[in-house]
């Protein structure tokens, strides 16, 4: 549980490190590594499934904070990968078979 919520609030501080420049010049690029199941659940996942959940609604909330503050040189990206084949998903690929 521990590690999820590290990797939840690593985009919070790698977005407070960079975005104060991006701000001052309007000009930059946020991307976010998450996963497919930051946009669906997964029975024996929940832990991972919230983390990415919540990476996904930073992201999206942070877009329409620079869209209103009229920073259209800042983009914002989410990207979402499968699952991706480590020991880390070992148990969570077995589930989808």
């Amino acid at each position: 549980m521990i590690i999820w919520c590290s990797q939840f609030f690593i985009h919070f501080q790698t977005v407070k490190e960079f975005l104060p420049a991006m701000l001052t010049r309007n000009h930059g690029h946020i991307v976010s590594i998450n996963s497919m199941l930051g946009l669906l659940g997964l029975g024996g996942a929940a832990d991972y499934c919230a983390s990415k959940f919540g990476a996904l609604g930073f992201i999206e909330s942070l877009r329409m904070e620079l869209e209103r503050e009229g920073k259209d040189g800042i983009h914002v990206t989410s990207i979402h990968s499968y699952l991706i084949n480590t020991k880390t998903f070992d148990e969570i690929i077995s589930l989808l078979r």
